[in-house]
């Protein structure tokens, strides 16, 4: 089952694809999400009831965090999901990672870890796989989001690692392959829109299958129709990074726990 297919949920019981009745790009960056307050299957935030005139207020987007080895004391009850650093390249893992899970799962969040990719140092494939034996693997039906691969998230928008941008979009899909055929689920991709533009020429090879984690407010990646989760605060001084879900919290237990085919 594609993600077109599953990823944007109304409710727990509707599957909505891409092209259905989904908010337009401009809709997205002023208004957040699935927000016209036409549309039937609009979502509300748990302080927000049926008022979809207030998507924009704060209150109403399901919070979630991006967690590091360098955050401190995390209030994990005020969130409703995490992603958590487990892996980056091909020989680091973050000495926090499976405390930080644990303390995230018991707190009742839906959970999920991402690795940040180092593409000049060994392939896609090798990457996955260090990243699925360090914390990134997935099971269904246990409040785990899938694992999610972080690229283009440092430094300068236009450093591609030195390479073409079919480069760039090979190594993503051997990861994303790799990731697939052990799991079950293609990974949430996270990138900045700039980065994603200069350095896989607005590749659109992965909207079907990964969900879009975007890094930064000002429109949408274009090789997505819509962003899935919106990082809005980067982590700093030992705090969290701020992150949004683009609709109901329900629809984000589904994704999380849904078991593709």
């Amino acid at each position: 089952m594609r993600l077109s297919a599953i990823l944007f949920l109304a409710s727990s019981t509707a599957l909505l694809s891409l092209t259905s009745a989904a908010p337009t790009s401009g809709d997205l960056t002023t208004r957040g999400g699935h927000c016209d307050e036409k549309d039937p299957k609009c979502w509300s935030g748990p302080d927000c009831k049926d008022d979809c005139h207030k998507c924009d207020d704060d209150k109403c987007h399901i919070k979630g965090i991006d967690v590091t080895y360098e955050t401190d004391d995390v209030h994990w009850k005020k969130y409703k999901f995490a992603y958590i650093l487990a892996t980056k390249g091909k020989d680091y893992k973050s000495p926090k990672r499976y405390d930080q899970y644990v303390e995230c799962h018991n707190s009742g969040l839906d959970c999920g870890a991402y690795h940040v990719a180092e593409p000049t140092k060994c392939t896609g494939d090798d990457q996955a796989k260090w990243f699925i034996s360090n914390g990134g693997d997935w099971q269904p039906h246990c409040k785990k989001l899938p694992g999610a691969l972080s690229i283009g998230c440092e430094g300068q928008p236009k450093n591609c690692y030195g390479l073409s941008p079919k480069q760039i979009v090979d190594w993503i899909d051997d990861f994303s392959e790799y990731y697939f055929n052990h799991n079950g689920r293609y990974p949430t991709i996270s990138t900045t829109r700039e980065w994603w533009k200069h350095c896989t020429d607005n590749s659109s090879k992965f909207k079907d299958n990964n969900a879009l984690w975007l890094v930064g407010e000002g429109g949408i990646a274009d090789g997505w129709d819509l962003w899935s989760f919106l990082e809005y605060e980067s982590p700093h001084n030992g705090k969290p990074g701020k992150l949004k879900w683009h609709s109901s919290y329900d629809a984000l237990n589904d994704f999380a726990q849904l078991e593709w085919e």
